[in-house]
């Protein structure tokens, strides 16, 4: 599930009313995720959400860790997306201290970020709960991209990562999701 893509009502948004709706969403969402059995939610902080002061990543912690609890008991990981890279977003998961909550990783948004994406999986490690797998809105084919994805499946691998690869890709194109999903899979037999 992915919940407050860009909206104003964000767990880390400065308007504590924003951040009280947002809180009951996400609760709300955790009862539905384990009704119908999901495991994960993506909390994404882009756009409007960015954590761009250390008040807001103050309020996201706060926020996280007052929904952790719920999580946990309900078996469903809140997984932050963040523009931050891996030291920054370690801290924020360590401070939280839960497993309830985890990472959900990017390439495409890291590499867009000019964030080492092989080394950024590495120092995350088992904290990436999910991964998309994608490059830049602007090359939407992975083999013309410039990830070389071979060396991050290797690094999944040696994170011991054994969860899905969610393929994100800005097309409707059948052919195109047909090209990356096969390339794709030629990786992963090789990697």
């Amino acid at each position: 599930m992915h919940l407050f893509n860009y909206q104003e009502y964000s767990p880390a948004s400065e308007d504590p009313n924003h951040r009280s709706a947002a809180r009951h969403i996400l609760e709300q969402a955790l009862v539905t995720c384990h009704e119908v059995g999901i495991s994960v939610i993506l909390i994404p902080f882009f756009g409007t959400a960015t954590l761009r002061s250390p008040e807001r990543v103050e309020f996201l912690i706060r926020e996280m860790q007052a929904c952790a609890p719920m999580a946990a008991s309900l078996g469903v990981c809140l997984a932050i997306e963040t523009s931050l890279d891996a030291p920054r977003t370690l801290r924020i998961i360590e401070r939280i201290g839960s497993d309830a909550v985890q990472v959900y990783f990017d390439t495409g948004n890291t590499a867009g970020l000019n964030h080492d994406v092989v080394q950024e999986i590495l120092e995350l490690n088992r904290t990436i709960v999910q991964i998309h797998i994608k490059n830049s809105p602007a090359s939407p084919v992975l083999k013309q991209g410039h990830i070389d994805f071979m060396p991050v499946l290797e690094a999944l691998h040696q994170i011991q990562f054994e969860d899905y690869l969610v393929l994100e890709i800005p097309t409707s194109d059948d052919s195109t999701t047909r090209s990356n999903l096969d390339h794709l899979k030629r990786l992963a037999q090789a990697a």
